[in-house]
This record gives structure tokens, C-alpha cells and sequence, in this order.
């Protein structure tokens, strides 16, 4: 991932990551052994995954956890 380009949030980069997949929130929650709740609620940034969740979630979506924690927030808190 190229830095300075993504400014979505850790939901969105979840979300972007499922759909590229073609899999549903139920078959995402399916394989990371949470709730769809849990996943629609991360996807709309009313709860933040766990560092267990985000690995599972990295494995599953064959990424690096940073390219699911690059936010513009923290490109900000970089400079």
C-alpha cells in the first residue's frame, strides 16, 4: 500500500478488504469466529477490533494488519 493514498477508517479498510473477497459480513464473521454484529459494527466504526480480531482478519484478507490500521488519522499523527 502506497502511503499517503488511503484515507479511509479502520472500518472502511475492513469493509474495502471484505468486498474485494466477494464474502458477506455473516461469512467474514464466519471465519474469524466472531459475530456478523461484531463485523457490521467494526465496518461502521462503532467498535474497534481486537489485535486478535485484526491478525484473523489480515489472514483471511491475505494483507499486513498495518494495511487494515492505515488511516489518515494516523498519517497525520506521523508528520
Amino acid at each position: 500500500m502506497i502511503k499517503g493514498v488511503n484515507h479511509m477508517t479502520i472500518g472502511e479498510n475492513v469493509k474495502r478488504f471484505r468486498e474485494q473477497k466477494n464474502m458477506s459480513q455473516r461469512e467474514l464473521a464466519s471465519k474469524v469466529l466472531v459475530s456478523s454484529v461484531m463485523i457490521n459494527n467494526v465496518e461502521h466504526d462503532k467498535k474497534m477490533p481486537s489485535v486478535r480480531l485484526l491478525k484473523d482478519l489480515a489472514v483471511v484478507f491475505g494483507c499486513k494488519t498495518d494495511d487494515l490500521l492505515e488511516t489518515e488519522e494516523n498519517e497525520k499523527s506521523a508528520i
